[in-house]
């Protein structure tokens, strides 16, 4: 995942946590981990099943609030 400011500047140092759902079905909140690249971070979710899932991203700055997104992905 990449994090960026609103100028679409890379942010480095920022807390990414995923989570994934399905209908009647959650997967525990990862934390990510920042790679190499600045402003990317890597994430690996345990999706117990196959089928649609909800990803829900949420990036913590020391620079203000909290800012989330949520993609739909279908496991195989």
């Amino acid at each position: 995942m990449e994090v960026k400011d609103p100028a679409g500047q890379p942010v480095s140092g920022a807390r990414v946590e995923v989570g994934a759902g399905m209908t009647g079905m959650n997967a525990p909140k990862v934390v990510a981990r920042p790679t190499k690249n600045p402003g990317a971070y890597d994430a690996n979710v345990n999706f117990g099943m196959a089928g649609a899932w909800t990803l829900d991203v949420t990036a913590n700055t020391a620079q203000g609030a909290p800012t989330s997104a949520k993609f739909q992905i279908e496991a195989r």
